[in-house]
């Protein structure tokens, strides 16, 4: 990936998490949820639990100290409430405290609302650069791969001349020698008993 892209979508997301500190600095309701999103948080309770948590009783899950009691004393009113009822008014405490709730908006309890979209462009930026960080992997991997498949078919073809030679040097020293020895033997033809003389006779007919 281009390093002035990446760097260009690195700045973007530090921008937008100095921004969401500084909405969360001002908020007048801490929570006590640590640096998780609410969402992460309520989907890990969920599976903890293997049940939908509500709205109420997320809010009281982390407007509570260690020690269980309250942050404040909204929340304490939050937590007094009947439990029984499932649904909320938008007239009671906890929807006083969160606000009302808005389409295309993730409620962040304790620091406000930020739109669907910002988170979602924010993850589809992120999954982008993640596959293309990916796609680039694979190309240097296949980019390897053919540099040393090349390479082995040069040491091939290194090996295939190298045996060329050695079988040429070799018939060459064979027909230097054969030609050494018809020289001696037609030097010495002369004053070779006559059977051998014979018999060489019918060797180079033969191989005429």
């Amino acid at each position: 990936m281009d390093n002035a892209l990446k760097e260009n979508e690195y700045d973007i997301i530090k921008k937008k998490c100095r921004r969401n500190a500084l909405n969360q600095s001002k908020q007048p309701y801490p929570h006590t949820g640590g640096p998780k999103t609410m969402e992460r948080l309520k989907d890990e309770e969920e599976k903890k639990q293997q049940r939908r948590i509500g709205r109420r009783e997320m809010f009281i899950m982390t407007h509570k100290k260690r020690d269980g009691s309250y942050i404040n004393d909204d929340a304490r009113v939050v937590g007094s409430q009947d439990s029984s009822s499932k649904e909320i008014s938008l007239t009671d405490s906890l929807a006083q405290v969160l606000g009302k709730e808005h389409l295309g908006r993730v409620g962040g309890l304790g620091f406000g609302s930020y739109s669907t979209k910002i988170i979602s462009n924010t993850t589809q930026q992120l999954n982008s650069i993640v596959q293309i960080e990916e796609y680039q992997s694979e190309i240097i991997e296949l980019k390897a791969a053919a540099a040393e498949q090349k390479a082995e078919i040069s040491k091939l073809k290194a090996t295939i001349v190298e045996h060329r030679a050695e079988a040429a040097e070799e018939k060459a020293k064979r027909q230097t020698m054969k030609n050494l020895v018809k020289y001696i033997i037609q030097q010495q033809r002369d004053t070779l008993p006559p059977k051998i003389d014979a018999q060489l006779k019918s060797l180079e007919s033969g191989a005429k």
